[in-house]
């Protein structure tokens, strides 16, 4: 089969999945077509027939739903499957619906952005469970998933990171390559950010110095809070002090409530730099959410989503804190805990919070969102989590109960042979990549855990990502001394 699938060759077949990658994937059967040429140059169809070793090949091709009759173009291949480009859709899903963006085709940001609402919804439950299945090693939760969780699908994003095309304009990144195209409206922004958008992009018609200065940026980190602030964070090529000036003056005329830049010596690099530089008086925004106020400095995380946001915390802290009568005394470990938000809402309901964050920046937002909201039991360490689980601070604690939110990679392994061999019981783990965290559930239940409570949450509506919420449990006779 591997011999036979060549880069260049075209394949007609239907879309049948979807991956969490946000790629479709077909599997050729009886009837599709194989367009190719010969050894002698000539031009060739194929059709497969029942019993051709063939039938079975899958092929990974972006831009295109499940239920979709494509043409592709392989790109490489191997034994068992392929991936292609997007030659032309024959015939349409019966679940493809009008976009409101005109990027769709271009930019891979929301791949199901032409898809119906609720087979959307649909196809992210089927995916989570086919990897809790496949990797986790779950039958009976991966097979009784609740409906996931989900509410608007337009205007959600309060935050958005940008890059900046040679000509000044703000600008995605185009599918399959590294070509910039710059945005006229993205339907998924709160409507506060893409007229900061829209500001930027006049400006860059109109104003050649304005072009030329901000040619040295990066990237465009741009975030909106519910209490009204906007922030604007610029990850730029080293630049000297003048450059900077000239760039904030450039960039006041947008009134964002915080700007600030860092710049990154490594060619290409889009994380922050060892420094950050304000052109505000003001370093964060005030978040506000479940009663309490919160503060996002420039590299700081906070959930993007706001309306999904607060019935997913009012879970978490659900299954960390019931019954009433279990919590006595309760010291709880948040683990990735960022500028603090699960922290502070776990403080009303439990002795003691301490917070592990790698960023210094997030760190001391939490300390003062502690200081503003009044909140004494909690504090928070700066540093690797896979550090800190082990140093003295975690044997004095003595936490039965973590709270963990990692990034997309999951957890480290040091990570989870610590919490494997701590007195931690209860562990909720908040996910938004539902293969990494089947594998650590997976990893888990060696030590004794399992898997007692799963819901999702629609957090990115249109893309193919999806946030899971669980609570692992661990078995008393496993649990390490």
């Amino acid at each position: 089969m591997a011999k036979f699938f060549k880069r260049g060759m075209e394949v007609t077949f239907t879309i049948d999945d979807f991956t969490l990658e946000g790629r479709g994937v077909g599997h050729l059967r009886p009837g599709d077509r194989l367009s190719f040429l010969d050894p002698m140059g000539r031009a060739c169809d194929l059709v497969l027939r029942e019993g051709d070793d063939r039938v079975g090949f899958t092929v990974f091709v972006p831009h295109v739903l499940p239920g979709d009759r494509v043409r592709v173009r392989l790109g490489k291949t191997k034994k068992r499957y392929g991936e292609g480009d997007l030659v032309e859709i024959l015939e349409k899903s019966p679940d493809r619906v009008d976009t409101p963006c005109p990027h769709a085709g271009i930019c891979n940001g929301c791949p199901l952005i032409a898809l119906r609402r609720d087979r959307e919804l649909a196809l992210k439950r089927s995916m989570v469970r086919d990897v809790l299945e496949r990797i986790g090693r779950l039958e009976g939760e991966g097979l009784s998933l609740p409906e996931i969780v989900g509410q608007g699908e337009w205007g959600y994003r309060k935050k958005v990171n940008l890059r900046v095309n040679p000509n000044g304009f703000l600008s995605y990144t185009q599918s399959g390559s590294m070509d910039l195209f710059p945005i006229e409206k993205c339907p998924i922004v709160r409507p506060e950010i893409q007229e900061k958008i829209d500001l930027w992009q006049d400006e860059a018609e109109r104003n050649p110095r304005f072009r030329t200065i901000v040619r040295k940026v990066r990237m465009v980190v741009i975030r909106w809070s519910s209490s009204g602030e906007s922030l604007c964070f610029l990850i730029t090529d080293p630049i000297d002090e003048e450059d900077r000036e000239e760039l904030f003056n450039q960039l006041a005329i947008f009134h964002f409530d915080v700007l600030a830049q860092s710049a990154n010596p490594r060619e290409g690099d889009v994380s922050t730099g060892e420094e950050v530089f304000f052109g505000t008086q003001k370093t964060s925004i005030r978040e506000d959410l479940m009663g309490y106020h919160f503060y996002i400095s420039p590299p700081s995380f906070f959930q993007i989503n706001g309306d999904i946001a607060p019935g997913l915390y009012d879970q978490a802290i659900l299954l960390l804190t019931e019954p009433e009568e279990s919590r006595v005394g309760d010291k709880v470990l948040d683990l990735y805990c960022g500028t603090g938000t699960t922290s502070l809402l776990l403080s009303g309901k439990v002795d003691q919070v301490l917070g592990i964050e790698i960023l210094e920046d997030a760190v001391e937002d939490g300390r003062e969102a502690c200081r503003v909201n009044g909140v004494e039991n909690v504090s928070f360490l700066p540093g690797r989590v896979e550090d800190l689980l082990t140093s003295p601070v975690m044997v004095d604690m003595a936490p039965r109960k973590a709270l963990v939110d990692p990034p997309r990679k999951g957890l480290d392994p040091r990570v989870l042979e610590a919490i494997g061999n701590s007195i931690i019981q209860n562990l909720v783990y908040i996910s938004c990549n539902p293969a990494t965290l089947a594998r650590d559930i997976e990893a888990l239940s060696n030590f004794g855990f399992s898997l007692e409570f799963i819901r999702l949450y629609d957090m990115f509506p249109k893309t193919s990502q999806v946030e899971a919420l669980t609570l692992l449990v661990r078995d008393s006779h496993s649990e390490s001394k």
